[in-house]
């Protein structure tokens, strides 16, 4: 228990009886939800994912070395597609269960090869460390190291920011999720779309396996934009090795504009598509 993450413990020493309560499973997990503002299935669905995270625990002998050896406290993950070319912003705060002196995590994007990744991707630290490429994981997922600053101590926690700049040319997925692989308490992502190029049948899916993010038949739940054409959702307990996040619908044409209309120096309409990018002028005053 006490190499698991504080929110971990609390919730299985409601289920697991720890306090000796004289009550039924359903009343402690019920009373665990009401100190946290959420209803009995909320607080059930906790109770079974941290007897997983337990489990796993259990079953950990210390092989990798990593494994279990730090945990996620704060997740928050941007995309940004109103720009020349798509960034994202990761920006991760880590809580250590041990001595640690680095946190490897992995990015994959659909529709480039993990070799494209490293040729025509870049990646930068903003601040917390020194990242380092370790190479492909498999053919579409990219192995990275953050190399902290000091070797942190159980309990310590620290935070990082990488910005990754996608290939200009490149059009992503209708989706945006994130897969992890340890505990994580929260998980926030955010999508910018460009305001002439907002896409319909936006849907917050949770804890889907990654495959089956883009199924229509995998429910989820609608979410609109903002006046900014801005979305944000947020995972509490996200489980690890299964996708949460954001989808919406594929354009017409199969791809998505990235806002190069706003990049022209004269005024025009920009449409994009598969196969080139044309600019129509447009007299301001005749237009409708």
């Amino acid at each position: 228990m006490t190499r698991l993450p504080a929110h971990e413990r609390d919730v299985l020493a409601a289920a697991f009886n720890y306090n000796a309560r004289n009550v039924a499973y359903r009343h402690r997990v019920e009373g665990y939800g009401e100190t946290c503002g959420v209803g009995e299935r909320t607080a059930r669905r906790w109770a079974d994912r941290s007897t997983a995270v337990l489990a796993q625990a259990l079953l950990d002998t210390g092989a990798p070395a990593l494994r279990g050896a730090w945990w996620t406290d704060h997740l928050a993950m941007t995309m940004v597609l109103d720009r020349p070319r798509v960034e994202l912003m990761e920006v991760r705060r880590v809580v250590a269960a041990e001595d640690v002196s680095e946190v490897p995590f992995s990015f994959q994007v659909t529709g480039l090869s993990a070799s494209q990744l490293v040729e025509h991707a870049s990646f930068e630290v903003f601040y917390g460390g020194s990242l380092r490429i370790v190479g492909p994981e498999s053919s579409v997922r990219l192995g990275l190291t953050m190399k902290l600053p000091r070797t942190l101590h159980a309990g310590d926690a620290h935070e990082y920011a990488v910005l990754v700049r996608l290939p200009a040319e490149h059009t992503p997925a209708p989706h945006f999720v994130c897969v992890p692989r340890h505990p994580c308490a929260k998980a926030e992502l955010r999508v910018r779309f460009p305001h002439d190029a907002v896409p319909g049948g936006l849907t917050r899916v949770a804890d889907v396996h990654q495959q089956d993010v883009d199924d229509p038949v995998v429910a989820g739940t609608a979410v609109e934009v903002n006046a900014a054409s801005e979305i944000h959702v947020e995972f509490v307990h996200p489980v690890p090795g299964l996708a949460s996040g954001l989808r919406w619908d594929a354009p017409a044409h199969g791809e998505y504009g990235v806002a190069i209309s706003s990049t022209c120096t004269v005024p025009g309409l920009v449409t994009v598509n598969r196969d080139s990018v044309t600019r129509y002028s447009v007299d301001p005053l005749r237009a409708t």
